[in-house]
């Protein structure tokens, strides 16, 4: 498996891998579909605020597909290869998906492009959008963290300190904290407002694939890839 979401009701779970999608029902565990039209792996999936979408991330492409029927509603142009990581804006309006190249964005309601970011390393790992979906942070393979004005396409700052490629990214609820893990086994907090770094955790001993907060904000998850989790109790 690659890629797991469940639906904003909780009712139902997307999981992907090779070349397949498969829709189940999480109160009866059955499985409702599966989608088999990629080529290669799927990394990633999400729904739509709504449930009514559910979107896709392949190393050749992007589409949404119908959650009711399993059919696809749009191809978004992607134009590159390995597309890994894909996510939608709070409200629903913008999708955006990173990997290899480019970070585009995409107005879901029709498919256009919003905006492509440009100004990265090769290999865009994770994408995160505020939670006010004004903004949009990224981590690429050369550690550094970049923010960025969503409706305008715009570089807004860089939080640079990790030694390795950014792989994880999360924002306090508030919007004011963002905290960063990377394969320098490390996990850095930073003010967003200016960039400024405020916390360095050096607890993992293995690249730092996932960061988390709680809904309440009160709880910090860190995780690596060895499996190692952390819970810290925040301020």
């Amino acid at each position: 498996m690659r890629g797991v979401a469940f639906s904003p009701d909780g009712k139902l779970i997307a999981v992907s891998s090779f070349a397949l999608v498969r829709l189940w029902d999480t109160e009866t565990r059955s499985e409702i579909y599966r989608i088999n039209s990629f080529r290669d792996w799927v990394q990633d999936v999400t729904f739509t605020p709504d449930g009514a979408q559910l979107v896709t991330a392949s190393h050749s492409d992007v589409r949404a597909w119908d959650v009711a029927s399993g059919r696809q509603v749009r191809q978004f142009a992607w134009q590159q290869a390995w597309a890994v990581r894909v996510i939608i804006s709070p409200d629903g309006a913008l999708l955006a998906a990173s990997g290899e190249g480019p970070v585009r964005l995409w107005r879901v309601k029709d498919g256009s492009q919003q905006a492509q970011l440009t100004d990265h390393a090769p290999f865009v790992h994770e994408i995160a959008f505020s939670p006010d979906g004004r903004l949009l942070a990224s981590g690429d393979d050369n550690g550094v963290v970049r923010l960025w004005d969503v409706q305008r396409g715009e570089l807004l700052r860089r939080f640079d300190g990790h030694s390795g490629a950014a792989l994880a990214l999360a924002f306090s609820a508030d919007g004011r904290l963002l905290v960063t893990g990377g394969a320098d086994k490390t996990v850095r907090f930073w003010d967003v407002a200016t960039g400024r770094p405020l916390r360095l955790i050096e607890a993992h001993g293995a690249p730092v694939q996932c960061t988390r907060f709680s809904p309440n904000g009160r709880l910090l998850a860190t995780a690596d890839v060895n499996g190692t989790l952390h819970i810290w109790t925040l301020p």
